[in-house]
């Protein structure tokens, strides 16, 4: 309550401050998003752990066709779920901004935001089999890693279930909703 009218207009005004917080967020990581695919042009490397594990990213100067396709796969696969997960994410803020929390659309975007998320990981997968390829074509006999590095994979995984927990959570609010508006 606001202490000079008696109003809730304080507490809306952090609410829609907070969700439009989010949706600066996530404007900034599609810039990101934008400058890690134009970093892979600019620098002509794929910055993959394989890379890493090189000491640098992997110069698509030495790559196969074949192998550059498949690293194209993967980063374009990465690149559209994550582009796809902004888009939702933000639709999702931008209805909360309008105080809708407990919709029919809310909950189709964050069970579409799962969804994507899990899409994005075949990204992951097809990377790891893109550096397999190129470290036997090497000779480099030390890899064995995988894609998404222990850490990140925690984070990706631990977001995909928080996602389908508010998914969830979004749903049945919208049931409860619903049986309230019929009761009433």
């Amino acid at each position: 309550m606001n202490a000079v009218d008696g109003s809730g207009s304080h507490k809306e005004g952090t609410v829609r401050r907070d969700i439009g917080a989010s949706i600066f967020a996530y404007a900034l990581s599609g810039l990101v998003l934008v400058h890690y695919v134009a970093s892979i042009f600019i620098q002509g490397e794929f910055d993959t752990s394989l890379g890493d594990a090189l000491g640098g990213g992997i110069p698509i100067a030495e790559l196969t066709t074949g192998q550059i396709v498949m690293y194209g796969i993967a980063v374009g696969v990465k690149t559209l779920a994550l582009a796809a997960l902004i888009v939702v994410l933000t639709l999702a803020a931008r209805n909360m901004l309008r105080g809708e929390f407990f919709t029919p659309a809310n909950s189709r975007y964050f069970s579409s935001a799962c969804f994507i998320l899990l899409a994005g990981g075949l990204g992951w997968f097809i990377e790891g089999m893109a550096d397999n390829w190129y470290s036997s074509s090497i000779d480099f006999d030390q890899w064995s890693g995988f894609a998404a590095k222990p850490p990140e994979f925690v984070v990706f995984y631990v977001f995909l279930l928080t996602l389908s927990l508010v998914a969830v959570a979004v749903r049945r609010g919208v049931r409860m909703q619903e049986d309230v508006d019929g009761l009433v």
